[in-house]
């Protein structure tokens, strides 16, 4: 593919990923299975008050060949299958449903150094046709997308957009629903793994005069928990704690609640004021702060045996004649003994570096997880 500037549908995606990815509002459990061969498999329920539904997706991906099919329990079928350079630097993905097949679409995109361009229409028999094109750089780029409905020979969309992208940030203002409404946000990462990170959004309707302000963020408290949070304008603030139990195995816990109700003493149904005590917390408020403190205590818990287990198996090499260098390299083998009476001056310096690779640790000395130790004895 090319490496000029990204889709229309990429402005302001990242801002918008981190406010709304993995804020769960109903009951979700899901389980994936991965083969050698490039098969994915993922079942999911939801529970939506008393409601509750599931799916059955596969996927398969093999060379420039990308297949995904997904039953649902109410005998829907979706597929999505997508080829890439069939024409050079380009893309085509075709979206089949049934029974619901009038809602197919075909689908092209193209990419250049300096544009990218879009083309979908839909597979019935008055199809409606999207179009977009995007130009400019992988840092900054102009874009435009539209909408056209042939049964009644109407613009249903079209939008505007810019975006400037740099390797720790990325800013976008798009204007949108017709010109009724603008929006404008911006990301900041603060790590190379771009896990932790800041974002502000503003959203403006002309129509009825209501702005939106939203401010969130991400925190990767280790390589397996992940916190984040939003708050706008409203007062709803919302929080996620992720936390990885085994590879590719996530338990997210997310929570809303309102901020300007906290203090507000919910009331019966005969609207009679119900004490709660002094230290009464409203159950989303409740939830989060348990969540947070179990997940808290598992993270710390993890580094504790870690590093445990580290220092166990330091000592267990020093135990079998293993001589650590300050520069972070270890050599296993039998280490001569020295006579302090023949050869004083060697017993005294091989006493110092004992005590300073004492002192240095194994994180110090280079090792970053046990499997690097295990792998020098």
């Amino acid at each position: 593919m090319s490496k000029g500037p990204r889709l229309f549908s990429d402005i302001g995606k990242k801002a918008k990923d981190l406010l709304t990815r993995d804020y769960l509002s109903d009951h979700k459990f899901s389980v994936s299975t991965y083969s050698e061969s490039g098969v994915a498999l993922t079942t999911s329920t939801v529970k939506k008050g008393g409601y509750s539904s599931g799916d059955v997706a596969a996927q398969y991906i093999y060379k420039n060949t990308f297949v995904d099919v997904k039953v649902d329990t109410e005998s829907n079928i979706s597929a999505i299958l997508a080829f890439a350079d069939i024409v050079p630097s380009s893309k085509t993905i075709a979206t089949l449903k049934y029974p619901n097949y009038e809602s197919g679409k075909l689908e092209l995109q193209y990419f250049h150094p300096h544009a990218s361009l879009t083309a979908a229409v839909g597979l019935n028999q008055a199809p409606p046709i999207d179009f977009s094109v995007t130009v400019g750089t992988p840092t900054f780029a102009l874009g435009a997308e539209a909408g056209y409905e042939t049964s009644s020979g109407k613009l249903t969309k079209y939008t505007a957009g810019i975006t400037v992208t740099k390797p720790d940030s990325c800013g976008s203002v798009i204007l949108g629903d017709k010109g009724d409404t603008i929006k404008a946000s911006y990301i900041h990462y603060l790590d190379q793994l771009k896990r932790t990170a800041a974002v502000g959004e503003i959203a403006r309707k002309f129509s009825t005069n209501e702005n939106t302000f939203t401010v969130g963020g991400s925190y990767a408290m280790d390589s397996l928990t992940l916190v984040k949070m939003k708050l706008n304008n409203h007062g709803t603030l919302v929080a996620v704690l992720q936390h990885e139990l085994i590879q590719k195995s996530l338990v997210t816990i997310s929570s809303e609640f309102d901020t300007k109700a906290l203090d507000k003493t919910p009331r019966s149904s005969k609207d009679e004021i119900e004490d709660r005590g002094p230290f009464y917390m409203e159950p989303g408020f409740a939830l989060m702060a348990a969540s947070f403190w179990v997940i808290l205590v598992l993270s710390r818990y993890n580094f504790l045996l870690n590093l445990w287990c580290r220092v166990s198996c330091r000592s267990q090499l020093y135990n079998r004649g293993c001589k650590f260098s300050s520069i972070g390299e270890s050599k296993v083998g039998t280490i001569a003994p020295v006579d302090p009476v023949v050869d004083p001056a060697a017993y005294q310096n091989k006493h110092q570096q004992t005590e300073v690779d004492k002192d240095l640790g194994p994180k110090r000395l280079g090792y970053r997880n046990l499997d690097h130790l295990r792998a020098d004895n």
